[in-house]
């Protein structure tokens, strides 16, 4: 197949009531391009987002049941299924800016020792309009790793392997710490990129989440450092907290079986009551 100048791919999950707003954003922010591809990869999902996403000019895959359910996954079939030159990820709950496509590829053809380039993402409130989206984390420049919505260099993407699609979690970072290593630089203009329409939290989208835990467990196990670490607790500090407290307790367990002395096992099982009670007054 001939080369595209950019691949959009849009993981998705159950996300039949803001894929058509995804998706008839990309097309506004694509108008006056003519060489270019939209691909959904859908993670088995159970309601019409299949079904609504058909209405568009759009390749649709669909990752098969006993394979990983994750944006990682999503993002390593949509690029290893692509053609484009550069390739535009996003969550399927965003709307891009209409700007934004075009900025972020003259960022890229101006600058050619960039890996990927990223802007600045504007979350969206329950009840709330685009307009009035709160910006996260306004700082620009060089970064370590992109966020969920970027556009890459395919070859970039090609040199470094892609993405890992059997992590949980933190797939950006994970991936950003190999483009690092091979010497590529990764940029976040002032530009906004995309609104991202957050959820009411319930306990699907709790669930969800929940696998960001293991995610980051697997990212320390490839890159694990001091400056992974500063990273991880930056980003996740609830997280971070959890696995040291895991470890405080299998250590406490392993020294109660050796001094026989049950204390050692009541001191993690009151810990861990009090910061469950901790959680459900906060709520």
């Amino acid at each position: 197949m001939p080369e595209k100048d950019i691949a959009i791919v849009i993981p998705a999950k159950d996300e039949e009531a803001s894929i058509a707003r995804c998706i008839e954003s990309v097309f506004a922010a694509l108008e006056g391009l003519q060489s270019f591809e939209i691909i959904l990869v859908d993670s088995y999902s159970l309601d019409r987002t299949v079904e609504i996403a058909k209405k568009y000019p759009i390749r649709i895959l669909r990752l098969q049941k006993h394979w990983p359910k994750s944006p990682a996954a999503g993002r390593y079939i949509g690029t290893i299924n692509s053609t484009g030159k550069y390739i535009f990820f996003l969550d399927a709950d965003m709307e891009v800016h209409k700007h934004w496509i075009k900025k972020g590829l003259n960022t890229l053809e101006e600058n050619k020792n960039l890996a990927g380039v990223t802007g600045v993402l504007c979350n969206v409130y329950p009840g709330d309009k685009p307009d009035n989206g709160k910006p996260l984390n306004k700082n620009i420049g060089y970064v370590d790793y992109l966020p969920g919505a970027a556009i890459y260099r395919s070859d970039v993407l090609k040199k470094v392997k892609h993405f890992n699609p059997f992590l949980h979690g933190y797939e950006e970072m994970e991936i950003g710490c190999r483009i690092s290593e091979k010497g590529f630089k990764q940029l976040k203009i002032k530009e906004t990129i995309t609104y991202h329409f957050v959820k009411k939290k319930d306990l699907k989208e709790t669930k969800e989440k929940s696998g960001y835990f293991i995610g980051v467990g697997q990212f320390l196990r490839y890159h694990f450092n001091l400056r992974s670490l500063i990273g991880t607790f930056r980003k996740y500090p609830l997280i971070f907290f959890s696995y040291c407290f895991y470890l405080f307790s299998l250590a406490l367990v392993i020294l109660s079986i050796i001094q026989q002395n049950v204390v050692f096992v009541v001191i993690p099982i009151s810990l861990a009551i009090l910061i469950l009670l901790a959680l459900i007054l906060k709520q």
